[in-house]
C-alpha cells in the first residue's frame, strides 16, 4: 500500500506541475502564443533545430502580425509566412491564394494541418537551403540572403524583435513546459503501466489458470470415454 500511494502522489504531483505551469504560461502570454511556443519548441527539438529556436519564434512574431492574429496563422497554420513550394520537400497539405502584405499582389501561401507541421517546414526550408547556426545574427542574414524576404527592412525588424525581452520569456516558457512534459509524460505513463498492468497480470494468471483446468478436465473426459469403448469391444 505503500509503494502505490508513493506512486499516486508522485503522478499527480507531475500533473499539478504541468496543470500549473500552463496556467501560469497561459496568463503570461496568451494561449495562441503558448501553443505556438511548445509547437515551434518540439518541432525544433525533433527537426535539430534547437539552437535556432528564439530565432524563429522572433520571426514567426513578426510574421504573423507581431501578435500572432494573422488571417495565415489563424485559419491556415502558417506561422512563418511561407510561400507554396514548388521543388523542395514541403510539409504542407496545401495552398491558399492571399494578397501580399507588402506588394498587395496576389500569392500562393502554404496551408498546414497543424502549427508544429509549419514550424516543421520552417526547419525544411532551412536543410534545403543548406543554412546551419552559427550564430543568432549570422542564422538571420543568412536565411536572408537565399530570398526568404524581399522586404530591405526584413532582417532589421527581425533582429529587433529577437532582442525584445518579452521573446525571451516566451522561448524561457515554453524550454520549460517542453522539458518538464518530455521527462513528466514517460514517466507518468510507465508508472501508469507499471500500477495498471498488475491486475492485468493478475487477470491474466487467473484465466491461464482456470483455462489449464478446463482443458485437464477435458482431457479426463476424452481419457474415460476412450476407456468405456475399449471395454465395450472387449
Amino acid at each position: 500500500m505503500k509503494k502505490i500511494a508513493v506512486t499516486a502522489l508522485a503522478i499527480l504531483g507531475t500533473l499539478i506541475v504541468l496543470v500549473v505551469a500552463m496556467i501560469i504560461g497561459k496568463k503570461a502570454i496568451g494561449t495562441g502564443n503558448a501553443k505556438f511556443a511548445l509547437s515551434l519548441w518540439f518541432a525544433c527539438l525533433f527537426n535539430g533545430g534547437m539552437k535556432k529556436f528564439r530565432a524563429l519564434y522572433a520571426q514567426a512574431y513578426a510574421e504573423s502580425g507581431h501578435d500572432f492574429s494573422s488571417e495565415l496563422f489563424t485559419k491556415y497554420n502558417n506561422a512563418f509566412g511561407m510561400g507554396f513550394p514548388s521543388v523542395r520537400p514541403a510539409a504542407n497539405i496545401g495552398s491558399i491564394s492571399l494578397n501580399d502584405n507588402l506588394s498587395g499582389t496576389p500569392m500562393l501561401f502554404s496551408v498546414y494541418k497543424s502549427l508544429y507541421q509549419s514550424c516543421k517546414d520552417r526547419l525544411l526550408w532551412d536543410k534545403y537551403n543548406h543554412i546551419k547556426f552559427t550564430s543568432t545574427i549570422l542564422y538571420m542574414e543568412r536565411v536572408v540572403e537565399k530570398g526568404y524576404a524581399t522586404d530591405p527592412l526584413y532582417l532589421g525588424n527581425w533582429v529587433a524583435i529577437e532582442d525584445q525581452n518579452n521573446i525571451g520569456a516566451y522561448t524561457s516558457f515554453a524550454n520549460v513546459i517542453g522539458w518538464v512534459a518530455l521527462v513528466a509524460v514517460p514517466v507518468v505513463a510507465v508508472m501508469a503501466f507499471v500500477k495498471l498492468g498488475k491486475p492485468f497480470k493478475k487477470a491474466r494468471k487467473y484465466v491461464k489458470r482456470k483455462t489449464k483446468k478446463a482443458r485437464s478436465r477435458f482431457s479426463d473426459y476424452r481419457n474415460a470415454r476412450r476407456s468405456r469403448r475399449a471395454l465395450r469391444r472387449a
